[in-house]
């Protein structure tokens, strides 16, 4: 256990109360927590189904590791869901938990989560989240830190690097190789689940993120990698090799997996080189299963919006619902990448309609869908359950979206600097971003920006356009090149020469 007393380590930290981030509330986390610890309180960790929650998680798991502290409870997820449910409670309460931990999920279910502390008057929960929040009162013992709610430009964040930002001075203050661990924990997420890359938060931290060492990156990451047999901590590697393989396991509801494994007790002394064999055999039959969906799934154009109904084409293959509606986010952004157009995948299941909207353009969808459907995520990335009636409804009135989108802004940008590049080609670079990865994170396209401070030479100019700015030469690419879709278009070979 790490030799210090709460007190000590309260103190430690009084010095950082303003975080590198200035994430208000904070320090109320990290003394939250130590709090708990000093009294002996069991903490109960509920996490989303996908590499963001996972990951968060583990940020909040390996701290109380390296503190020696056990008495702690990760929620026992029996199917892939958003937000905490009946599981939450029963941990919660046959665990008398006096500290709920919520990370990636809930911002929207506040009337339960406050039903929960009307109940168990001693519990706190911290709720930390980047999902748009819903306006519902908060009880006086919720500790919530949202994206949307911290500070202008923080809202495009991933919930791994906010939970890391919030805990990042006392896991600082606990160990160096720890804090960089779990901080490609967060560039993982980042990678994997940030709906625009380019808040200027984001690209500070992308920039100053490095691990050119193995002992920088965390195991599990390493373990992912080497099973893959590819190293170091790329973007290509997590889009490829980490984040697809996680997100199967959930869309499949193959969690005894990770159970067994990430999730286990000391699972650092699990993993070694072949543990994880099992996600890649059930990526790769759920890739299968997905392209065939993709083949014969049916199609209805209702303006502004292509729509696909998957309930017929998931009875002929057999591929039960209950399965099948973990599938609908990544096929409304395959679709919305082919149409150029805000897609929705739905599944029917008797009188109850589940669906995803995606955005090729990113534009916020969220707000003006939620006047008729029951709908909640990220605002050109989200989910909806409701009435087969609400969903008629809906269907009648998409005509008034056409002019709504034209007020939404259609664009992302990323502006990378060649100054990080070494003697290398862009065209490496934008590789990265231009191949297929069927079952990685579905958010929508961005474009990409690169700066040229260098004489370049460029082949096949089709697609390029150039303009000065501050006497820098700019090259600007535009197309799908979010890496969960097909590649749209060829990346433009070019050398830098200094």
């Amino acid at each position: 256990m790490y030799e210090r007393t709460v007190d000590e380590l309260i103190h430690l930290i009084d010095s950082s109360k303003k975080y590198s981030c200035d994430i208000p509330r904070g320090y109320e986390c990290a003394k939250l927590l130590l709090t708990t610890i000093e009294e002996g309180g069991h903490i109960t960790l509920d996490m989303d189904s996908d590499v963001d929650g996972l990951f968060s998680t583990l940020i909040v798991r390996d701290t109380l590791d390296f503190l020696g502290y056990k008495n702690y409870t990760i929620v026992r997820l029996h199917e892939k869901r958003h937000g905490i449910d009946g599981n939450t409670v029963d941990t919660v309460l046959s665990n008398n938990s006096k500290l709920l931990v919520i990370t990636d999920s809930s911002s929207d279910k506040i009337g339960y989560i406050n039903e929960l502390c009307n109940t168990k008057k001693d519990l706190r929960v911290m709720l930390i989240d980047h999902h748009v929040p819903n306006k519902a009162e908060r009880h006086t013992n919720i500790l919530e830190i949202n994206s949307h709610t911290t500070k202008t430009g923080y809202k495009d964040m991933s919930c791994g690097l906010l939970t890391y930002l919030v805990l990042k001075p006392l896991i600082e203050k606990l160990s160096m190789r720890l804090s960089k661990e779990l901080e490609s924990l967060a560039y993982a997420t980042v990678i994997s689940d940030s709906v625009n890359v380019n808040s200027d938060e984001l690209v500070s931290f992308l920039s100053v993120a490095k691990y050119k060492n193995r002992g920088d990156i965390h195991p599990l990451l390493t373990t992912m990698m080497s099973d893959a047999h590819v190293s170091g901590l790329s973007r290509e590697n997590i889009m490829y090799y980490v984040a697809p393989k996680i997100n199967a396991c959930f869309r499949t509801n193959n969690l005894k997996i990770l159970y067994d494994t990430v999730l286990a007790d000391s699972y650092r002394n699990r993993l070694y080189r072949g543990s994880l064999t099992p996600m890649y055999n059930i990526h790769r039959s759920t890739k299968e299963k997905v392209e065939a969906l993709l083949t014969n799934i049916n199609l209805e154009q209702h303006v502004p919006f292509v729509v696909a109904d998957m309930t017929d084409a998931c009875n002929q293959m057999n591929i039960s619902s209950f399965e099948a509606q973990n599938y609908t986010g990544l096929i409304s952004q395959r679709i919305s990448t082919s149409y150029k157009e805000p897609a929705i995948c739905v599944l029917r299941q008797g009188n109850t309609i589940k669906g995803s909207f995606r955005d090729y353009y990113g534009r916020n969808l969220l707000t003006a869908v939620s006047t008729y459907l029951n709908a909640g995520g990220h605002e050109p990335a989200f989910g909806f359950v409701d009435t087969d009636k609400a969903w008629k409804t809906f269907l009648l009135a998409t005509l008034r979206f056409k002019d709504y989108l034209k007020t939404q802004n259609a664009e992302k940008n990323i502006l990378v600097d060649a100054n990080d590049f070494d003697d290398t080609t862009f065209k490496d670079y934008v590789d990265v971003y231009s191949k297929v990865n069927e079952l990685g994170s579905s958010l929508p396209n961005i474009h990409l920006t690169l700066k040229l401070p260098y004489t370049t030479k460029i082949n096949n100019a089709q697609k390029i356009s150039t303009c000065s700015y501050n006497n820098t030469k700019m090259i600007s690419y535009s197309g799908a090149i979010h890496p969960s879709v097909n590649m749209l278009w060829k990346p433009v070979e070019g050398t830098l020469v200094r």
